[in-house]
């Protein structure tokens, strides 16, 4: 049958984050609990369509990135959404959709301004990858017409130039 939204949406204000790496700068969504807990976050990531990625951490580690997320000294399971384009397509979608109800709306607002800003930037950035290489085309086909254009107006005629009015349609008479 699947899980109800409204549960996602409580599950997460107790169990979620949203943070955004400082080295980074990658907006990230996650839930981290106890690694005999890791079927409801199978079916979470089923309910976001099975985007996202699992990390298993067998024990607290400083330089793990999910270490402040991490209270036990017990196996850990992690679910994380960090790809824009799912953050902007599952999760910010369901979060509106569901409200988070406690403190952690706070937080998820910012974040969620982060993501779409972010994904407005990517999207700019792609569109100028796309259109660099038809704007170098275009001028490269410019200058390729333009070389041609003076090659043949300075082709010698007769031993002189040739100009603008010697190229014109002779009248008949």
């Amino acid at each position: 049958m699947g899980l109800s939204p409204w549960y996602v949406t409580g599950f997460v204000d107790g169990e979620g984050s949203f943070y955004v790496t400082k080295t980074e700068r990658k907006a990230t969504f996650a839930i981290t609990l106890r690694a005999d807990d890791a079927p409801i976050l199978k079916e979470i990531q089923a309910y976001f369509g099975g985007c996202g990625r699992f990390t298993y951490i067998q024990s607290r580690k400083p330089y793990h990135p999910l270490y402040a997320l991490v209270n036990t000294t017990k196996p850990t399971m992690g679910y994380l959404v960090t790809k824009t384009s799912d953050l902007v397509q599952y999760i910010i979608p369901h979060f509106d959709a569901y409200p988070l109800q406690a403190k952690k709306q706070y937080p998820y607002r910012a974040w969620r301004e982060f993501v779409l800003l972010h994904y407005q930037t990517l999207r700019k950035r792609g569109m100028k990858d796309v259109l660099a290489p038809m704007i170098s085309n275009i001028s490269r086909l410019n200058n390729d017409f333009a070389v041609q254009l003076s090659q043949a107006t300075q082709q010698p005629t007769n031993g002189r130039r040739t100009n603008a009015s010697d190229l014109a349609t002779p009248a008949v008479r």
